[in-house]
């Protein structure tokens, strides 16, 4: 397989993958995912399920155009590419912006928040939490451009080879 094609299907699983976790755990039952959590307001959870239904149109849309023939293959990779950073990069910089918004999806304030960031969190590295959620981005964020710059040395490969 070239580098072209093992990129695409690298970024085109970076791209799923977002679309699937993230959908996967709105809806977790109860209080461990967000849209059946009794603790979120209708319209927290309203913003929730509009959120993930455009990530995942998104994320169809992307894959779409990274593999429907193109003459522009590389700006569809770099598309795919940038969809994935643009949703999981605020992760690294959300809570700077808003203070008041949370990585963890626990009830802070309840008795049971101690309890509950103990299966959101994989420990603490420097006194700080380590999400699981933000670990998962990471990966996804390595992921997609590691497909994308295997993606364009592929490219570029089979196009001066054309020349």
């Amino acid at each position: 397989m070239n580098l072209q094609k093992t990129g695409k299907i690298i970024l085109s699983i970076a791209i799923a993958l977002s679309a699937i976790v993230s959908t996967i755990v709105d809806l977790l039952p109860g209080d461990a995912g967000h849209v059946h959590n009794p603790h979120w307001s209708g319209h927290a959870v309203f913003h929730d399920v509009v959120m993930f239904l455009f990530l995942d149109a998104m994320c169809l849309l992307t894959l779409w155009l990274l593999w429907r023939k193109s003459a522009e293959p590389l700006l569809a990779a770099k598309i795919g590419m940038l969809v994935v950073l643009a949703f999981w990069t605020p992760f690294y910089y959300i809570t700077t912006l808003f203070p008041n918004a949370s990585l963890a999806a626990a009830n802070e304030g309840t008795p049971e928040y101690a309890h509950e960031l103990e299966h959101v969190t994989l420990g603490t590295i420097a006194g700080l939490p380590v999400y699981i959620n933000v670990c998962i981005g990471t990966f996804l964020i390595i992921l997609s451009i590691s497909g994308y710059f295997l993606f364009k040395k592929g490219y570029r490969d089979t196009t001066s080879t054309q020349n």
